[in-house]
């Protein structure tokens, strides 16, 4: 088997699926643990910057024959997403239905770790949907898109899966952050310096990171340590911002196409939370959210702790420059220096 595959066997194990509610394809498997079906596929192995890598996707179809504009469907996701952990809602406007997806990619240095988060990711993108699925069928006036097993039928009890929320990431995000961890940021910091990439450092709180995007403007980046999310508690928060002139509706459409754009076929952008609308100076603005709870730190372990991190800052920055191409895809890469020194009348560079 190649990684893509091996990925599968080893995202399927940590989920503890039933092979009753499994149905299997070529480089897939779709699985059922209540009313939604979650996919999950891993593409042909690529290559890219030199290393052999599969692409896995994860999707669950949550609503469907929705009923409200396509405006208003943007928007509903757009402010949905502020909430991203591992997947984004992306509405699918030809098919009215809107799915959460999570997508990355896996190498054979990284399988192990990856497969984990991406598990880790698909567990709480099924759990919310099943939890949330109501609220927001009557959000975007459509239906729960209820499935069931080709051979078992209807699953009447939902998998214990289903219950991770309130058993397992609840009591973790009681506790203090486990991110907020000076020497952890210190590493994020290290990594920028001497880069295309501004930061003035950072505390146990955070660091803030710049990335060009277009002529004179940069992608904020914030890494917070001690955010919080609504139902997951305490854990960090890896934020992008971006000033963008357009208006609400516009910005809404824009988040969506982003995220739909991430998942696409040949797309190799690690495609970890969502792209989501959010408001900054009282303007609506273009934003990427995406959450790392406590629960994901075993047993408080530094080393655990400063991955995390690091890999939140490494795929932040990934994301930034990659929305800079998308939306400014002809110019060069370049660095955000000249854009911080000008817009703070300092010398950065000695």
């Amino acid at each position: 088997m190649d990684v893509g595959e091996l990925a599968l066997e080893e995202i399927h194990k940590r989920l503890l699926i039933d092979e009753a509610w499994t149905w299997r394809r070529p480089r897939g498997f779709t699985w059922i643990a209540h009313r939604l079906n979650q996919s999950t596929d891993a593409s042909p192995v690529f290559e890219s910057r030199g290393i052999k890598i599969s692409r896995i996707v994860s999707r669950v179809t949550v609503i469907e024959n929705v009923g409200v504009s396509q405006s208003s469907a943007e928007k509903i996701v757009g402010e949905v997403n502020h909430l991203a952990v591992g997947s984004a809602y992306v509405y699918l406007s030809e098919d009215r239905r809107v799915d959460a997806i999570v997508a990355h990619h896996v190498h054979d240095e990284t399988l192990k770790m990856r497969s984990k988060q991406i598990a880790a990711y698909q567990m709480l993108a099924l759990a919310f949907g099943e939890l949330h699925s109501e609220r927001l069928a009557d959000a975007f006036q459509g239906k729960v898109a209820t499935r069931q097993h080709p051979a078992s039928g209807k699953r009447l009890q939902a998998d214990d899966l289903l219950n991770v929320i309130a058993a397992f990431y609840r009591p973790a995000g009681a506790l203090p952050s486990s991110f907020a961890d000076s020497a952890a940021i210190e590493q994020v910091h290290q990594l920028v310096r001497n880069t295309h990439f501004f930061s003035a450092g950072g505390s146990a709180g955070g660091i803030a990171i710049e990335v060009a995007f277009g002529n004179d403007d940069t992608t904020l980046i914030e890494l917070q340590t001690e955010a919080s999310h609504t139902h997951l508690g305490t854990g960090l928060g890896v934020f992008l911002k971006l000033r963008l002139n357009a208006d609400e509706a516009q910005v809404a459409r824009s988040a969506n196409e982003l995220n739909l754009l991430q998942f696409a076929a040949g797309a190799v952008v690690p495609a970890v939370g969502a792209w989501c609308l959010y408001t900054l100076d009282g303007r609506p603005s273009l934003g990427h959210a995406f959450f790392v709870p406590n629960a994901h730190v075993q047993g408080h372990v530094a080393a655990d702790v400063h991955a995390l991190v690091l890999d939140g800052a490494m795929a932040a920055i990934e994301q930034a420059l990659w929305v800079d191409s998308v939306l400014h895809p002809n110019l060069p890469p370049r660095s955000s220096l000249p854009i911080v020194e000008k817009r703070l009348g300092l010398n950065l560079r000695g």
